[in-house]
């Protein structure tokens, strides 16, 4: 313990070793620590709102860089598949035969003259014999002469 003999009074005698501080820069520091609290209070609102918006902004860029992402693909695939079938069809086009006749050719008459609506060029039509059954007679439009009953 320090005893002080040679100081006027024991409470302003220090040892050589110890010297005298400034509180000067504690009491700064808290007015800092206290300055920036009420700085974050007063202009903490506006910060979140400023966060907010950010990040609202972040998410908006990103759904439609995601959106853009989606259309091309589907593009893409869309105009590989378009290639893809056309080349399989021209490959194809030399291998196919035809199975069915066109059926355009059965629409043109076969002679120049107009069908008879009622044998269409055949000169007979069947008729009913009375019994239930059918027998074939001369046309009564192409050869109306030779109507016989």
């Amino acid at each position: 313990m320090f005893h002080a003999t040679n100081c006027r009074t024991a409470r302003h005698c220090r040892p050589s070793c110890c010297k005298p501080r400034s509180q000067s820069a504690g009491v700064a520091a808290v007015a800092l620590i206290i300055g920036a609290g009420i700085v974050v209070h007063k202009i903490g609102h506006t910060l979140a709102t400023i966060a907010h918006v950010a990040i609202d902004v972040i998410l908006l860029v990103a759904l439609t860089a995601g959106a853009i992402s989606a259309v091309a693909l589907v593009t893409w695939v869309a105009v590989w598949l378009v290639r893809w079938w056309l080349g399989h069809r021209e490959a194809r086009r030399d291998q196919a035969h035809q199975v069915t006749r066109n059926w355009m050719l059965y629409l043109r008459p076969v002679r120049n003259e107009p069908a008879c609506p009622a044998c269409g060029g055949n000169r007979q039509v069947l008729r009913s014999d009375g019994s239930g059954g059918f027998e074939p007679r001369a046309c009564p439009e192409c050869s109306p002469a030779r109507l016989t009953r």
